[in-house]
């Protein structure tokens, strides 16, 4: 592992030379409030256990879930025993806690990464229903009005459910509004015989039935269930024709010429078929995630080494790249405004945002004197942006509290 690191220190270092990360200073970002990860009220509702110095507790504990069609932002905490998660319940608008409830099973990190990753994997229906994974990857769903909980079994690419660890993981879940069902992403486990494989699945709520198809493009592992992967679940772009999966290309991961980022195209006329249509644009180097922005188009795809690479699915072609980070290993929060069309980013150039539905793309701005590394995702909640600065990866802490952000239009 030491190598490892040295090995992608080394990489790292020569990405930042051939393109070094700059950010403009803006007056329009100020600090207007704080969010504490492990408030009293968190111990008085969900009790001790939930909020102590274990190990899970301290990576993840009392970060956030946003629910916005609800009008709530949710703090989870996982049991240091890995056997409960609870959560507290605050209303988006006055920050005010207004519920709490806990869940029989540990819920699952967006990344299978050793630090815990920087999100909790979940998807919601843009109202009332939270679609989160228990273990071993149980699809649950969430009522944000009752908190009443419903099991839809368990995810799995395989044709009948395998009674050993399944040798492809949920890497993301996507609502699919047009079906009313969910699209899932797999991807082999990191260092596995099926790393190579990228599944999408498509699941009927309503009566479970399922139906999958290996996406052929996508050659290499798949950002989420990878090493390179330790922010946020690698989001899928739905257009009315066409869906759009960013995975990588054959290749080692850690060196020069190995993984590269794909964005793929699968038409929704003949997507479950075997031999359905694909076509594909190269996006980047090593990916960590993708983020998505449906309003424009547009897929952000972050890499391992700090660039961003962003394409537009409609013309199926790359805009523009750009690097909010300068250290030789950059660690970035990632967020992203659909509203505004804003891409957020915590890292050692500060908490700062780039426009991303200009072309070409702006200038990253923000305030440098945030400089901090970050990996928790960036939670935009109207005019206010949720940061949690710092890190889980060994010999580092994540911050306490959020910082919640103004930032002008």
């Amino acid at each position: 592992m030491q190598l490892r690191r040295r090995l992608i220190g080394v990489l790292a270092l020569l990405c930042v030379l051939a393109m070094p990360g700059t950010v403009a200073a803006t007056p329009g970002i100020t600090a207007v409030g704080t969010v504490d990860r492990f408030p009293q009220e968190a111990t008085e509702r969900l009790g001790p256990s939930f909020t102590g110095d274990g190990f899970l507790t301290r990576f993840s504990g009392g970060t956030l879930l946003p629910v916005p069609g609800a009008g709530q932002l949710w703090q989870v905490y996982p049991e240091d025993s890995g056997r409960r998660t609870g959560v507290l319940v605050r209303d988006a608008s006055s920050r005010q806690v207004i519920g709490s409830f806990v869940i029989d099973t540990e819920l699952r990190r967006a990344t299978v990464h050793a630090s815990g990753g920087g999100e909790w994997l979940h998807v919601t229906d843009g109202g009332h229903r939270v679609f989160v994974l228990g273990y071993p990857s149980r699809l649950l769903e969430i009522d944000a009005s009752t908190f009443t909980l419903r099991d839809h079994g368990r995810l799995t690419a395989l044709p009948v459910e395998a009674p050993f660890q399944d040798p492809l993981l949920p890497a993301s879940l996507t609502y699919d509004a047009s079906t009313g069902g969910l699209l899932v992403l797999y991807g082999g486990i990191a260092a596995s015989v099926a790393n190579r494989l990228t599944v999408v699945q498509h699941v009927d709520l309503a009566t479970g039935a399922r139906r999958s198809r290996i996406v052929r493009a996508c050659t290499g592992p798949l950002p989420g269930t990878d090493f390179s992967s330790s922010t946020a679940a690698p989001e899928v772009l739905l257009r009315p024709d066409a869906v759009y999966v960013t995975c990588q290309t054959t290749g080692l991961s850690l060196l020069p010429g190995g993984a590269r980022g794909l964005v793929v195209r699968l038409p929704r006329a003949g997507l479950f078929e075997r031999d359905g249509e694909e076509s594909s644009v190269p996006a980047g180097g090593l990916v960590d995630t993708a983020l998505v922005d449906p309003h424009s188009g547009r897929i952000l795809v972050v890499g391992y080494f700090g660039e961003v690479t962003v394409v537009d699915a409609g013309a199926m072609s790359v805009v523009g790249t750009f690097r909010p980070a300068v250290g030789a290993e950059p660690r970035i929060g990632p967020g992203l405004d659909r509203r505004r069309g804003r891409f957020y980013f915590q890292s050692d150039l500060g908490f700062g945002y780039v426009d991303i539905r200009s072309t070409p793309l702006s200038v990253p701005v923000g305030d440098s004197s945030a400089a901090d590394d970050g990996q928790e995702r960036i939670v935009p909640d109207g005019s206010r942006v949720y940061v949690l600065p710092g890190t889980a990866y060994p010999g580092d802490s994540k911050a306490a509290r959020y910082t919640i952000y103004s930032v002008a239009p």
